[in-house]
């Protein structure tokens, strides 16, 4: 289980000899994982589902979707796959998750093991 806590995403930036941190973006909850995929970051966060658009040289420009609390914060989420641009896979302990981004509804999954 993660805690939550209020998460941001940041640039590293480098000058010379000097190293800093910039903050791009607030995240609504702490990133459990993430893929890259074209021109958008898809982040399983431990309480909500977040889509960003238009990133370049490492800027995210703004957020594109942010799915509401999701009930799979105790079920870590630790894998996220994309099918389309409309159906998002997070794999989950236990089972995974199917997201439609244009219904934003989402489905569970669970395993079962057969005897």
């Amino acid at each position: 289980m993660s805690f939550d806590f209020n998460s941001a995403l940041y640039v590293l930036v480098r000058e010379k000899r000097d190293i800093s941190l910039v903050k791009v973006l607030h995240l609504d909850s702490a990133p459990e994982a993430m893929t890259i995929h074209k021109d958008k970051i898809y982040i399983a966060g431990s309480r909500t589902f977040t889509v960003l658009k238009n990133f370049r040289n490492g800027v995210v420009l703004r957020k594109l979707l942010v799915l509401g609390i999701m009930p799979w914060w105790e079920l870590d989420p630790n894998s996220v796959a994309i099918k389309n641009e409309d159906e998002i896979y997070v794999g989950l302990r236990g089972g995974f998750a199917k997201i439609s981004l244009s219904s934003t509804k989402v489905r569970y999954f669970h395993f079962v093991k057969k005897r």
